[in-house]
């Protein structure tokens, strides 16, 4: 059994039905560091990036009366397409913050700098603003120090984790999210391979 970011962990946080997705928790990480292109013995861990644009202004989160404003913009890490362990950690990193923007703000920009097998599928009840979530969050939590290599591909056991927040608001109207939706969490294998000089990232296989 296995399932892509797309069909499966997409579905399932837009499982409220006519709401959409939006917000985001304050980023931890933001500047204009690089992302350490140095290998590591152990990248175990949640995969986190170094390097957020706040140039927009002060970030605002999300009200019960707007969207989140002023969104730090995820940075490219200059590593990111090196054929090396640190690449692939970068690419899950930055994937991960590129999601996330996106559920915030409809805007894929981010997500087509990462190469992915399968599309996400698109949001676009919040492109408008009249539809986001409370608190949205992605998380890759890499569960081995390194990834298992088979021939040309890699396999990195993680756990994915994407919330929503206590509340949401759909088309101008603001709702409860039900506890036992608030959160969605997959566990499996990151499964990427080099090719064409970037890290293509396919799915988490079971």
């Amino acid at each position: 059994m296995s399932f892509t970011f797309s069909r499966r962990i997409l579905l399932r946080i837009t499982a409220l039905g006519t709401v959409g997705l939006g917000g985001i928790t304050v980023l931890s990480a933001c500047g204009n560091t690089s992302q350490n292109s140095a290998e590591r013995s152990s990248y175990k861990g949640e995969a986190k990036l170094d390097s957020y644009d706040t140039s927009a202004g002060t970030y605002e989160l999300a009200s019960r009366e707007h969207p989140a404003r002023n969104v730090p913009k995820p940075v490219k890490p200059n590593n990111m397409n090196d054929n090396s362990v640190a690449g692939l950690y970068s690419t899950i990193a930055f994937f991960a913050a590129a999601l996330q923007y996106r559920l915030i703000t409809g805007d894929a920009q981010y997500l087509k700098e990462v190469k992915l097998e399968h599309t996400v599928d698109s949001i676009e009840e919040i492109t408008n603003g009249s539809t986001w979530l409370s608190n949205p969050t992605v998380t890759i939590e890499l569960t081995t120090d390194q990834p298992e290599q088979k021939d040309n591909e890699y396999f990195w056991p993680a756990k994915l984790t994407l919330t929503k927040g206590d509340w949401a608001v759909a088309q101008h109207r603001a709702i409860n999210v039900p506890e036992n939706e608030q959160k969605v969490t997959s566990e499996g294998k990151i499964k990427a391979k080099y090719t064409d000089g970037a890290w293509a990232i396919r799915d988490i296989a079971d």
